[in-house]
C-alpha cells in the first residue's frame, strides 16, 4: 500500500518534469548549420517548433563569416507560432550581412504560414523562389514579417533579382487578417506585396482585412534613397479581391515600380487607408528618388469604393500622383503632390496631380456618392493639377492649387482644375496659384461649380 501511494504521488511529478524538459527544449531552438535537413538545420528546428503551440524561438549560430546561405529543398511550413530570429546570428549587422534562406529548384514559397497566428519572421534575407518569399495563408492571422530583405540579394557583381527565376513572383502574399509587415525591403520581384485574392480568375468571396504595412521599402534599396539596381517590374503594393480595412502607412517608401506604387483594384475593396507614405520620393520626402520611379503613386480602380488616401507625399511619378479610375466615395485628403514633404520646393515633374475618371454609366444629374478631393497641395505639374473625366458629383474643397499654404507660387503648366464630360462637380475654399491656363477649364460639362 505504501509503494502504491508513493507511485501515485511521484507519477505526476515525473510527468511535470518531463513537460518542463520538452518546453525548455522548444523555447530555444538553435540553427547551427546550413544543411537543408537534419540535426541543427532550420528545417529540423521548424519541424520541432510545429509540434506545439507553446512559445518558442529559433535562433542562429552558423559558423564562418557572413552572409550565410541556407538552401531549402522544400517550402518551410510554419503551422505553430514561432519567432524565427535572423538578428540573433553572430555577425548580423542589419544590412547585407545576414542569413539568407533560399529555395532550390521547384520551391514555390520559402516560408508558408498556415493554421495559426503569432509567428514572427525577423531579420532574414529571403530569395530564390517561384511564387512568394513569404505566404501568409487565409487561416493565418496576427503574424509579423520584420526587418527582412525579400526578392533580391547583393553580391560582389551586383544586385540579383528574383524575377530572373520567376517573372511573376511577389515578395509577400497575404490572405489572412491582422498581419503586419514592418521595416522590410522588397525589390527584384513583380509585385512587392499581394493582398487578397487574384482578380484574373473567379473569386471565392474571401475577405482579407486589417493588415498593416509600415516603414517598408518597396522597390528601393534598404535606405529608401535609390532604386538604381533595385525596383519591381509591376506594382509595389497590390490589393486584389476582398481587401478591406487595410492600413498602408507609417512612412513606407514606394518607388521604382513599373506600374503603380499602390493599387486598389476590385469592387470588394472597401475601407482601405493609404496614409503618410513616400510615393516616388526618397525616405524623408526631400527629393525624387534616385533612379526610376512609379507610373503613379496610387491607383484606385475597378469600382473600388470608400477607400482613403491622406498625408502622402506623391511626387516625381511618371504619370500622376493619385488616380481614381473608377469607384465612388473615395477620399483624397491632405496629400502633398508635386512638392517635397516640407512643401517648400517643387520636385519632379508629374504630368498630373490628381486624376478622377469615374461614373461613366451614371447620367448627369443623378445623385452620386462622390469622391472627395480636399485639403491637398497640388503644384508643379506639366499638365493639370486636378483632372475630372466623366465625373458626376465629385467634390474639390479647400485645396492649394498652384501654390503652397504660405502663398509661395508653384504653378501647374495648364489648368488648376480641368473637367471633361463631367457634370455637377462642386468645390469651394480652394486657394489658387498662377496656373498657366487659369483656375478651371471644362469641355462638354454642365452644372459644375468649383471656385
Amino acid at each position: 500500500m505504501v509503494s502504491v501511494i508513493l507511485w501515485r504521488r511521484c507519477f505526476p511529478i515525473l510527468i511535470v518534469i518531463g513537460w518542463l524538459c520538452v518546453n525548455t527544449a522548444l523555447a530555444s531552438l538553435v540553427v547551427t548549420n546550413t544543411n537543408s535537413q537534419g540535426g541543427g538545420s532550420l528545417f529540423d528546428a521548424l519541424a520541432t517548433a510545429n509540434l506545439t503551440s507553446a512559445s518558442k524561438t529559433i535562433t542562429f549560430n552558423l559558423p564562418g563569416n557572413g552572409p550565410w546561405t541556407i538552401t531549402t529543398t522544400t517550402t518551410l511550413w510554419v503551422t505553430a507560432p514561432v519567432v524565427i530570429d535572423g538578428t540573433s546570428q553572430p555577425g548580423y549587422d542589419g544590412a547585407f550581412n545576414r542569413v539568407y534562406v533560399e529555395g532550390s529548384t521547384g520551391v514555390s514559397s520559402v516560408f508558408f504560414l498556415t493554421q495559426h497566428g503569432g509567428t514572427t519572421i525577423k531579420g532574414l534575407g529571403i530569395y530564390n523562389y517561384d511564387n512568394n518569399g513569404v505566404t501568409i495563408w487565409k487561416d493565418a492571422d496576427w503574424n509579423f514579417v520584420d526587418d527582412c530583405y525579400i526578392g533580391f540579394k547583393k553580391t560582389a557583381t551586383g544586385i540579383l533579382h528574383n524575377t530572373a527565376r520567376a517573372q511573376f513572383c511577389a515578395g509577400i502574399g497575404i490572405q489572412g487578417n491582422y498581419n503586419k509587415v514592418r521595416r522590410t525591403t522588397i525589390s527584384g520581384v513583380y509585385n512587392g506585396i499581394n493582398m487578397g485574392e487574384a482578380i484574373e480568375q473567379p473569386t471565392t468571396g474571401l475577405v482579407t482585412h486589417d493588415n498593416l504595412l509600415e516603414y517598408n521599402r518597396i522597390g528601393t534599396d534598404p535606405t529608401g534613397q535609390t532604386t538604381v539596381g533595385y525596383g519591381n517590374t509591376s506594382t509595389g503594393i497590390f490589393m486584389g479581391a476582398g481587401v478591406q480595412s487595410s492600413w498602408v502607412g507609417g512612412y513606407n517608401v514606394v518607388a521604382g515600380n513599373g506600374g503603380s506604387g499602390v493599387e486598389i483594384l476590385h469592387p470588394s475593396d472597401v475601407g482601405n487607408r493609404i496614409y503618410y507614405n513616400y510615393l516616388g520620393v526618397n525616405d524623408g520626402g526631400t527629393k525624387v528618388i534616385d533612379g526610376p520611379t512609379n507610373n503613379q503613386g496610387i491607383l484606385i480602380g475597378n469600382v473600388a469604393k470608400n477607400n482613403g488616401a491622406w498625408g502622402n507625399v506623391a511626387s516625381g511619378n511618371r504619370l500622376a500622383g493619385i488616380i481614381v479610375s473608377s469607384g465612388d466615395g473615395n477620399w483624397i485628403w491632405n496629400n502633398t503632390i508635386g512638392l517635397n514633404q516640407s512643401q517648400t520646393q517643387a520636385i519632379g515633374g508629374q504630368n498630373s496631380g490628381i486624376v478622377v475618371n469615374v461614373d461613366t454609366d451614371r447620367a448627369p444629374g443623378v445623385s452620386a456618392v462622390r469622391n472627395s478631393i480636399q485639403g491637398n497641395m497640388v503644384c508643379n505639374h506639366y499638365l493639370n493639377a486636378i483632372e475630372i473625366y466623366s465625373g458626376v458629383g465629385n467634390g474639390v474643397y479647400n485645396n492649394w492649387i498652384g501654390m503652397n499654404s504660405a502663398g509661395q507660387p508653384f504653378a501647374n503648366v495648364n489648368w488648376g482644375v480641368y473637367l471633361q464630360d463631367s457634370s455637377y462637380n462642386t468645390g469651394t475654399g480652394n486657394a489658387w496659384g498662377s496656373n498657366g491656363s487659369g483656375r478651371v477649364g471644362q469641355v462638354n460639362g454642365t452644372g459644375n461649380s468649383i471656385n
